[in-house]
């Protein structure tokens, strides 16, 4: 103790996920031997030993479960509950951030933010706008209406942030599936006043909520927005090529179209998978010259499906796995 530090081969952003998934265990395992260590005015080594090795064992204990429980009930949806108290007793440890500064600062720590322009877009951005019901700042998916969501903030904030070095000021984005308005929002704020971002949704209210949400936030925004009601399959081909393409749905495969809409150097961002179940987030690169298209896959994900406008107003195709975001 402390642990020694590991030589972790691949991408920078591999080597953040790697380097994050050891922190929080370290940190909850450090946390759980605090808490158990008995409180005495005498001071005994070894009582203390054994109440820290104690609490180290019931640490990685209640991790293994978890993990036995979330791999156990991929093929039964229905069984996941039992993951939830489980897992909201590890998380009610830390506090729910009330302010987009508190937000922030949080999503940094955790390395899901590393970038400075996405951290300063969301700072200019408050989610208050955005979402109507409980605390807009919670790191948890919020129902927007018509069977949709607003991403929980790290996932989206994670999105942002590996699109953003392929985003230049001035540059053009797509955002597919932009829901509530606030990711597309964001990158308005990103590609400054010379850029444009197109945001697609295939329900009409969820375009005008959108148009709201972000006048309320910041009108002038608009004047760079451009929100069309479309086929995120499809995409929107008047508004390319893009520099950056967000998908906030999950697709069975990657659209051909998307790609195709796509500049030399450009990146897309998209969850792949089958409508009910987990999905892997994907990026999808185009070489600077354009003759090469390169998809990496990145982590394990779960998202609303990539519907018709009838299905998902039906809601029968709705993602049935419950876990904590």
């Amino acid at each position: 103790w402390p642990p020694k530090k590991k030589k972790v081969k691949g991408s920078p952003r591999a080597t953040t996920l790697r380097i994050r998934m050891e922190h929080v265990t370290t940190t909850y395992n450090t946390t759980a031997a605090t808490t158990t260590a008995p409180t005495t005015t005498t001071t005994n080594t070894q009582h203390s030993v054994v109440a820290t090795v104690a609490g180290i064992a019931v640490g990685g204990l209640t991790i293994a479960v978890a993990y036995w429980l979330l791999t156990r009930n991929r093929d039964d949806p229905a069984d996941s509950d039992e993951l939830v108290p489980l897992l909201q007793s590890v998380k009610s440890a830390k506090p729910e951030p009330m302010s987009s500064r508190e937000l922030v600062d949080q999503l940094k720590a955790s390395k899901h933010i590393l970038s400075d322009r996405v951290a300063d877009a969301w700072l200019m951005v408050d989610r208050s706008h955005f979402i109507t019901e409980g605390n807009p700042y919670r790191d948890a998916a919020s129902p927007i209406g018509y069977n949709a969501t607003i991403s929980a903030p790290h996932i989206a904030a994670l999105m942002m942030d590996l699109l953003e070095p392929c985003i230049p000021v001035g540059g053009t984005v797509l955002d597919v599936g932009s829901g509530s308005g606030f990711t597309t929002a964001c990158f308005a704020t990103m590609v400054g006043a010379h850029g444009k971002v197109y945001g697609i949704d295939h329900i009409p209210e969820l375009i005008e909520t959108a148009k709201r949400n972000i006048a309320l936030a910041d009108a002038s925004l608009l004047r760079r927005v451009v929100l069309k009601q479309a086929d995120g399959f499809a995409g929107y081909a008047a508004g390319g090529p893009y520099d950056a393409i967000n998908v906030a749905a999950a697709a069975s495969e990657i659209p051909q179209a998307l790609v195709d809409q796509l500049k030399p150097g450009g990146r897309m961002v998209i969850p792949i998978g089958e409508p009910r179940g987990f999905h892997k987030m994907v990026q999808v690169d185009v070489s600077a010259d354009g003759s090469q298209v390169k998809a990496l896959t990145l982590m394990s994900v779960r998202f609303v499906p990539m519907l018709s406008r009838e299905q998902q107003l039906d809601g029968s195709y709705s993602n049935t796995i419950r876990i904590i975001e």
